[in-house]
Parts: structure tokens; C-alpha cells; sequence
């Protein structure tokens, strides 16, 4: 293998590797002579391969993986946690950045040479394969009037689902009465997070599996509510750059559509801290939260019918 190559490590699950995505352009930047290689720490996760195989600036993906032995929640990500074998190759490039935990960017600033707020604000730029463009156009055609918005509620489990639904189902039947808005219901039945320690693993693997079952019969509930399942993440990307909005939850898919630049909603639980909005919410003026007031989610809704309104 050549080390004559500008490594950048990401880690973790979708919205972890896009968001650590931003920092290529400065590496571009300042390494324009280097080809830029993606070390993918998910335990050889194909989906995040998948995404960082978008990228216009990306010359190679690895995977590289954790020790086995040691993986916990707490430990889950660290750079001494790896193979040593996977340690060694990354340590033996030209320059070497790695996208793990809240202060990365920090640190990818001073080794750049670059405004810690310019990272920031970056936006990863995602290129479609012209073969995920025809798929995304077999499955949502274009040209007879309709106008898509994307939804993805999975995440935070089917009996928070249940319990906060009504904000959601309220924006859904918003946009519905608009008889040329279809909307695009992304969720997964199949499920890998291999990167996780098994116990927990295990039970966000069967958190997905009940929500799969409600997100499946919300498609039920609408014919213009359009089931997309285990879509792979190229097409799953072209679908999205066809939205006019998008609805969702603080998760990868999320993360998609921030990069498109769809416009969007996406809804928490509760406030997240100051070092969690900074590294993982650059769409923190998008966010709702479950409990928001009757004022706050109309004024979503009503940025969400202009836009699709816009569409037409």
C-alpha cells in the first residue's frame, strides 16, 4: 500500500461518518497532492462505506476494525482500542486526522491550519452515481406532478414512537392535504451494528426490528405514504436529493439530507448539550423537540408546505 496519502479516520455509524466528512475539504485544501483515504471504523459497516464512497474528494475506503476484547461503550471509537495492524497503517501516512469524539475538530483545526468555525460550517458534499439516479427515478418517477418529501422516524424506539406521535402525525396529515405530495417512509428491516458491543447491540437491533413494524404500517395508513425499505445508501441518497422537505428524527438519514441541503424538521426528545450540538447538530435551528408548542410546529409546517409549494 502506498503511505503517500492524506488518512482521515471516521468512526461510528452514518451520522458520525458524514458529519466527520467535513473536514476533507480542508484537507483537500491543504494536501492537494495527496490522495485522501478513508479508514472506516464500524467493524466494516457497509453502509458507511457506502456513503463515504459519495464523496467527490475520496480516493480509497478501508475498514478498519476494534479488538474484539475490548469493546465497550465507553471505549467504543478509541483510536487504541483498533488492530494494531489497522493502527499502524494510519500512523504510517503523510498526515494523519482522526474524526473521533466531540473535540476533533479542534484539533483538525490546529493541524490544518484552519478557523475551527470554518469546519463548522462545512456542509459534506455527496456525488450520486448515475445508476442510483435511474434506480431513485424507477422508484419515485418524475414528471407527472408529484412532489416528495422524505420522512425517517427511526431511532429512538416504538414506544416513544408511540407516546410522541402526534407532532409527526399532525405535520403528516399538513402536507398530505396537498393531493400532489407523496411521501418517501425510509426505514430499515435488516439491521448491522456490528461496531457495538454485543449487549447493546443486540438490544438497538430489536429497538429497530419493533420500529420497522410501526413505521410499516404508517405507509398502511396512506397510499401516499410510500414504503421505502433497506434501500442502499446511494439510492437511498439520489430519493432524497428528490425531496423537497424533509421529516425526521436526529439520525443518519437525517444527516443525508442535511448534506443534500433538503430543507428539514427532525425532532429530539429532549435538548441536547453544547458539545453534542457543536460536533453532531449543524441543523440545530431545524430541530423540534416531541414536547414543542403548538406555535413552534406550525411554523415548521408552514416552511414545509412553502417549499414544497415552491416545488410545484
Amino acid at each position: 500500500m502506498d503511505f503517500n496519502i492524506a488518512a482521515v479516520r471516521l468512526e461510528g455509524g452514518i451520522g458520525d461518518h458524514i458529519l466527520g466528512m467535513r473536514i476533507l475539504p480542508f484537507v483537500r485544501e491543504k494536501y492537494p497532492d495527496l490522495p485522501i483515504v478513508v479508514f472506516s471504523d464500524a467493524a466494516g459497516g457497509v453502509a458507511q462505506q457506502e456513503l463515504v464512497r459519495l464523496s467527490p474528494l475520496v480516493a480509497e475506503v478501508i475498514p478498519v476494525h476494534q479488538a474484539e476484547d475490548s469493546v465497550t461503550l465507553e471505549t467504543m471509537g478509541r483510536f487504541d482500542r483498533l488492530l494494531p495492524a489497522d493502527r499502524d497503517r494510519m500512523k504510517a501516512a503523510r498526515i494523519f486526522f482522526d474524526a473521533w469524539g466531540a473535540g476533533f475538530f479542534i484539533s483538525a483545526s490546529q493541524l490544518l491550519g484552519v478557523d475551527f468555525y470554518r469546519i463548522l460550517a462545512g456542509r459534506t458534499e455527496l456525488r450520486i452515481p448515475e445508476e442510483a439516479r435511474e434506480e431513485a427515478e424507477r422508484l419515485a418517477p418524475s414528471g407527472d406532478g408529484r412532489i416528495y418529501a422524505g420522512l425517517s422516524l427511526s431511532k429512538y424506539g416504538i414506544e416513544h414512537l408511540r407516546t410522541s406521535a402526534a407532532p409527526i402525525e399532525k405535520f403528516l396529515a399538513q402536507l398530505l392535504q396537498d393531493p400532489r405530495v407523496t411521501i418517501l417512509n425510509f426505514y430499515a428491516t435488516q439491521f448491522s451494528f456490528a461496531h457495538w458491543p454485543d449487549e447493546h447491540r443486540l438490544a438497538r437491533e430489536r429497538l429497530l426490528r419493533d420500529e420497522s413494524k410501526f413505521l410499516r404500517e404508517l405507509s398502511a395508513r396512506n397510499e401516499r405514504i410510500v414504503a421505502m425499505r433497506d434501500v442502499p445508501i446511494p439510492v437511498l441518497t439520489a430519493l432524497l436529493a428528490r425531496c423537497a422537505y424533509f421529516i425526521g428524527v436526529d439520525n443518519g438519514i437525517k444527516h443525508i439530507a442535511w448534506a443534500l441541503n433538503v430543507p428539514l424538521t427532525y425532532f429530539m426528545p429532549e435538548p441536547p448539550q453544547g458539545n453534542f450540538i457543536l460536533r453532531w447538530l449543524p441543523d440545530y435551528h431545524r430541530m423540534l423537540q416531541f414536547s414543542c408548542s403548538q406555535e413552534a410546529l406550525a411554523a415548521h409546517i408552514n416552511c414545509a408546505v412553502n417549499q414544497l409549494s415552491a416545488r410545484a
